[in-house]
């Protein structure tokens, strides 16, 4: 499991680390991963936007999924709001029911634009 990290200039942000080079997850059929999670929050802890998650190639074997959910802050980049639930993007992967290595790229667009891509490797056993 990817551990939590920050990134942001003016506001404070919460995101999984980005991977170097393709993050490599083996999942059993039918299992569900979360892929990354993402909240931008100001310095009073308050919800400031939400990134866009996309996928391409679409997933030939499993299924993406992004919704808005609440998740705990554990760390962020001035030290504020840790331990407070914050309103964030989450995306996820489930895994179909054949066998087999499906290769995508998650991709992270902030309110201003930015993207940033976070390649995937998943093989189903």
């Amino acid at each position: 499991m990817k551990k939590l990290a920050v990134s942001g200039a003016i506001l404070l942000c919460l995101a999984l680390a980005k991977p170097s080079i393709a993050e490599m997850l083996t999942l059993e059929v039918g299992q569900t991963v979360l892929l990354d999670r993402y909240a931008h929050f100001n310095k009073n802890c308050e919800t400031t936007g939400y990134v866009n998650f996309d996928i391409k190639p679409d997933p030939k074997l499993g299924k993406f999924e992004s919704k808005r959910e609440s998740f705990t802050i554990a760390r962020s980049s001035h030290g504020r709001c840790v331990g407070d639930s914050m309103s964030g993007m989450a995306a996820y992967y489930t895994a179909g029911d054949k066998l087999g290595t499906d290769t995508f790229t998650l991709i992270r667009t902030n309110r201003h634009g930015k993207q940033t891509e976070l390649p995937f490797t998943i093989e189903i056993k």
